[in-house]
């Protein structure tokens, strides 16, 4: 007779826990639809194994008194003795078996004989009942959902041991996450691999909608990274509000759905702003749009909350060397290079932050560091250079520092391929002395066009007779070929750029502010008595994915190229946020999964134009 631990094929002293793993593991193989036999034998090796195992005490941390002495390595006389002994108490628990088998009809599935053989006191119904009210008293408190030792004690409840109801259990589960999904990513990670969810897609697609089943199987597959640590203190009531605000927020940046994000983020934060995730998300949504200021407060409120937080850590320190504040960024360096001590970026932060702070001696040992990965990097030789010669006492000037220090390596790269050039042909000349030459008539040739162009500038009437007679095709604008240029460029700085899918829509631009905008829609116009002072029509296209609104009295059916592509010069302007939702909202359906950029739209009329120049005339000192 085959005895139930060669069955579950694990030693005969297993504790309970690893009778229950050899189980389900043996479950997959014998699947009682499929194998019916094979699952009847695994199922009484089971209830077997679990009756010896508490009948004699097995392997039970209580009793390790009791386990002294004894050999685990058994020699083949004495497991032979301990299969005899138990062979007695087996047929015992096996007759019970046959029993109830005669008790019951032929046609009765093996499952359910297992059921009521294995606990004929207890009612399953119950213990699924008994399952399901933990479960909502799990969710509804946020100290129990977010712990996964409470969720650990649930999915190792003896009623999914069961399988009949372990496919209910399953069934009513899934039903339960549609509406109860805010979950941190490890208890998703639990829950998928306890049911397995994320390998039976048709079979969750044939019997639910697409949306609920996409969205469960993306937070099986890719938990939101947002974690739950320093949710506990907001109100029961509104926590899933809030989550839901948080997850949205988070997800549209990620997307790169600026409009979508900002409103999500706000919600969120009008709701509960204690969180760090939150905070360090609002962050990054102020970094895209190259708000520092903005971006910094929200990186240090988060970092104040959460002093493990390394992202924040990061960008704090990028921030402030953005800045100049070397001394101040040093911190923040030190505490991501004790997590990440070889990361090359952030050495390189840390290098100029010593040597900008005038710790020459750790920028030395900073400076090498860096020099072992790039041995032949002649910027970081040069600053090596610098800080021994100031350290022997000479007197040698400080470096000038550059935001974009990789730049100015690549440009001494191409001086160096030039001298070889020089010495190849054995032309005796000091190359250093006439670059340095070069670069200061360069210099000076610069700095007199720029005094030349402000004159210029500043002595230009912009009357409205005058405003006219500028040519637009000689004013330097940015050209646009990706969203992130047009929503980093400032307000009033003209950009160009070439959109495609170019449609007229049902607002127009006014000549001038009525009510704090100058963008009204068609029936706005008529009822505020408005429409004798349009200027221009609006128009919405698309670059990248990526939609965008703008205004110009040039574009028209004539103009808009056969393909519906338009090139388009104008101002970056303000626009009221109020009418920009109201414009996405009502022709999103012209460009489904498309994204609006948020930030802005172009006029292309000469006054914003000419204000754009005048702006930039008077940054220039």
């Amino acid at each position: 007779m085959i005895c139930w631990w060669d069955i579950l094929e694990i030693p005969y002293d297993s504790d309970t826990k690893t009778i229950k793993k050899a189980y389900a593991k043996l479950l997959k193989v014998h699947n009682p639809e499929d194998d019916a036999e094979g699952y009847q034998r695994l199922r009484q090796a089971y209830n077997e194994a679990i009756m010896y195992s508490k009948k004699n005490n097995v392997n039970q941390y209580d009793n390790t008194s009791n386990l002294e002495g004894v050999s685990y390595n058994l020699n083949n006389s004495t497991l032979q003795n301990l299969k005899e002994e138990n062979n007695q108490d087996l047929t015992e628990f096996n007759s019970s078996i046959y029993e109830y088998d005669e008790k019951i009809s032929g046609n009765s599935s093996i499952v359910k004989i297992y059921n009521e053989v294995q606990n004929p006191e207890i009612n399953i119904n119950e213990q699924i009942e008994q399952f399901f009210y933990r479960l909502e008293e799990i969710y509804k408190n946020i100290y129990l959902r977010i712990d996964t030792t409470v969720w650990e004690e649930l999915l190792n409840s003896d009623v999914l041991w069961n399988a009949e109801s372990f496919k209910t259990i399953e069934d009513m589960l899934f039903d339960f996450l549609c509406t109860h999904k805010y979950l941190p990513a490890e208890i998703w990670i639990k829950l998928n691999n306890n049911f397995t969810w994320s390998r039976n897609e048709i079979k969750l697609y044939n019997k639910y909608s697409e949306t609920i089943v996409d969205e469960i199987l993306k937070n099986l597959k890719t938990p939101n990274k947002l974690k739950y640590d320093y949710v506990r203190d907001i109100n029961p009531d509104i926590i899933d509000e809030y989550l839901y605000e948080r997850q949205e927020g988070y997800e549209a940046l990620q997307e790169k759905n600026y409009a979508k994000a900002y409103i999500s983020l706000n919600k969120a934060k009008a709701l509960f702003d204690q969180d760090p995730e939150l905070l360090r998300t609002i962050g990054d949504y102020n970094y895209e749009f190259n708000h520092m200021n903005e971006a910094l407060k929200y990186y240090k409120l988060a970092f104040q909350i959460n002093n493990y937080d390394l992202e924040c850590v990061l960008h704090i320190g990028k921030i402030l060397v953005s800045y100049e504040l070397f001394s101040e960024a040093v911190p923040y360096f030190k505490v991501w290079l004790s997590y990440n001590n070889n990361d090359k970026f952030a050495l390189d932060y840390m290098s100029y932050c010593y040597y900008y702070s005038n710790d020459l001696v750790m920028a030395r040992e900073s400076f090498k560091r860096l020099l072992s990965f790039d041995e032949n990097n002649k910027l970081i030789k040069k600053y090596l250079k610098n800080i021994e010669a100031k350290l022997e006492g000479k007197y040698v000037r400080q470096i000038k520092f550059y935001k974009d220090n990789l730049l100015e390596e690549v440009e001494t790269e191409k001086v160096i391929r030039s001298k070889r050039l020089y010495e190849e042909e054995k032309k005796p000349l000091n190359l250093s002395n006439i670059f340095r030459t070069v670069i200061f008539i360069v210099m000076i040739i610069g700095a007199l066009g720029c005094m030349a162009e402000h004159r210029n500038q500043v002595e230009i009437n912009y009357d409205n007779t005058k405003e006219s007679k500028i040519d637009t095709n000689n004013v330097l604008f940015s050209d646009i070929i990706t969203p992130k240029q047009f929503i980093n460029a400032s307000i009033n700085s003209n950009v160009k750029m070439h959109l495609f899918e170019v449609k007229p829509i049902k607002y127009y631009k006014i000549s001038e502010v009525f009510e704090n905008r100058v963008i009204f829609s068609e029936d706005e116009l008529k009822q505020k008595g408005l429409n004798n002072k349009v200027e221009s029509q609006l128009y919405i296209g698309t670059l990248k994915q990526q939609v965008f609104i703008f205004s110009d009295s040039k574009c028209s059916k004539k103009t808009i190229d056969k393909s519906g592509s338009y090139e388009l010069k104008g101002a970056k302007c303000f626009i009221d946020t109020n009418i920009e939702n109201k414009i996405q909202k009502e022709y999103a359906s012209l460009y489904p999964s498309y994204h609006w950029v948020p930030g802005g739209f172009i006029d292309a009329s000469q006054d914003e134009i000419n204000k754009a120049i005048n702006k930039n005339s008077k940054l220039i000192k």
